[in-house]
């Protein structure tokens, strides 16, 4: 018990150090203000045709929802990321022959999977991981290397000439490339509790640190004004490339979840049973820490075990109730400079939702095995999957944009790689577990060891994740 109390303390002060703290601007605004900040360029002089103007490359014209989309499934991969199975690791039966309770199995179980097996009658279990949790790609797209682009197209500023089309300086384009680092500790302290031989509850209280640190490179792409090179310039002298960057932290609880498992059909060392988790929206949405929505899981669970093997599968389906934060769907309201004409494009874009704000629901199922390898050793592979129903999908796409080169001059057109929408349909995101948990002699304590790593390249891609923790039990 008291090195589960120092661990704890241990932890706590190396990542969470003082008081809980959010910083003055949410998380959530983070990467929209980036991209807002970057598409609008100073006047230049009236001496060079076209002049004087804003340039205006607004994010909500000429480009998809990506950007927001991209916010929506950070906050919802962040919120959701497995975080461990709150059953103890001990679990005891009672025996009517002797009046004493006996272990129900010869393994401790898996760090990230259910077994149908229970804590035992009135058997109190508590614990904690640490995590961290660090994402690499989307959709297969490196997050760091700017290959996540974006090219954003001139607003209609100006009235055509008569007699011939819109201005030639409209055609020319903005190509943004996004760097994103986000990082999340995570301690997950759990507590569970057998109400019965057949019946645990449990609760599962994380503490989550958020660092987010997104960089945007916007580069010019002058294929209707290369003559002019001032008329679109980042500081009104010619500069074509500007590098941006912004960074957050954010620390506080996430969101709670409580359990209950409920075996109803019992086996040697194992059997089915019943589980459910509910996610209560107790997190900062507007710092990453939560979600905003009520997540209910319905759980089915099979275990059993053969000699020193014990295999399990779980599958369940997630129910989501509720909204994300609107900053991380909707354009927010511009205050950059903006003649009428751009002012009334940009009003018109402010407050509509660019992505669905409800989190999707979920398919969920687990398969694995634990090994019980030594008495004071079990080691445990497993594959964790969750399938996100009529999520939309991302690609780099080649897209075909015209322009002109002088005002009515011929039409001309060329392609651009740009990070747009394919499809709306199911996300799979897969894991692969391996884990071992060792059993302290002489006590019951366990510490617990795990690695995570994906499976699949769709979504938020995080890299490879080491969870540790401990787990003690003992009869109230």
């Amino acid at each position: 018990m008291r090195i589960m109390t120092v661990f704890i303390a241990a932890i706590t002060a190396v990542l969470f150090p003082g008081m809980l703290f959010a910083q003055s601007e949410p998380l959530s605004r983070v990467l929209p203000d980036l991209l807002l900040r970057g598409v609008t360029m100073p006047s230049t002089t009236a001496t060079v045709a076209g002049n004087p103007h804003d340039a205006h490359f607004i994010a909500a014209l000429g480009q998809d929802a990506a950007p927001f989309q991209i916010n929506k499934l950070l906050v919802s991969q962040l919120g959701t990321f497995p975080i461990g199975s709150s059953s103890g690791g001990f679990v005891f039966t009672f025996d009517p022959a002797t009046g004493l309770f006996k272990p129900a199995s010869q393994s401790f179980g898996s760090g990230f999977a259910e077994r149908a097996l229970t804590n035992g009658s009135r058997r109190f279990g508590f614990g904690l991981n640490y995590q961290r949790l660090e994402f690499q790609s989307y959709e297969g797209v490196d997050l760091q290397n700017g290959d996540l682009a974006f090219v954003l197209q001139h607003n209609d500023c100006c009235a055509p000439t008569p007699g011939l089309d819109d201005p030639f300086f409209e055609g020319d384009l903005v190509r943004m490339s996004l760097s994103l680092n986000v990082k999340t500790d995570m301690v997950t302290p759990f507590a569970s509790y057998g109400l019965s031989n057949r019946w645990d509850v449990g609760l599962v209280v994380p503490v989550v640190r958020v660092q987010l640190n997104p960089t945007i490179t916007s580069t010019i792409d002058r294929i209707s004004t290369a003559s002019d090179p001032l008329i679109h310039s980042w500081n009104g002298l010619g500069q074509t490339t500007k590098i941006e960057s912004l960074s957050g932290t954010a620390t506080g609880i996430g969101d709670i979840v409580l359990r209950t498992k409920y075996r109803f059909i019992d086996a040697t060392q194992g059997g089915v049973a019943a589980d459910v988790d509910v996610r209560l929206p107790t997190g900062d949405k507007e710092n990453l820490l939560g979600t905003g929505a009520v997540q209910t899981k319905l759980l089915l669970i099979a275990s059993g075990e053969i000699s020193r093997f014990a295999p399990h599968v779980n599958f369940g389906y997630t129910f989501s109730h509720g909204g994300l934060s609107s900053s991380l769907t909707t354009l927010p309201t511009s205050n950059l400079p903006a003649n009428a004409a751009t002012q009334t494009q940009i009003n018109n874009e402010t407050g509509i939702s660019l992505v669905d704000p409800h989190l999707p629901n979920e398919i969920n199922y687990v398969a694995g095995v634990d090994i019980a390898a030594h008495s004071l050793v079990t080691i445990s592979a497993d594959m964790i999957g969750r399938t996100l129903r009529d999520s939309q999908r991302f690609a780099l796409l080649s897209q075909t944009y015209q322009y002109r080169t002088a005002n009515g001059a011929p039409l001309l057109s060329t392609t651009r790689d740009t990070f747009g929408s394919t499809q709306t349909g199911n996300l799979n995101l897969v894991l692969g577990v391996v884990g071992a948990k060792f059993n302290i002699p002489g006590t019951s304590l366990l510490l617990t060891g795990n690695v995570l790593f994906p499976l699949t390249d769709a979504g938020l891609r995080p890299k490879v994740t080491p969870v540790i923790g401990l787990d003690y039990s003992f009869h109230k």
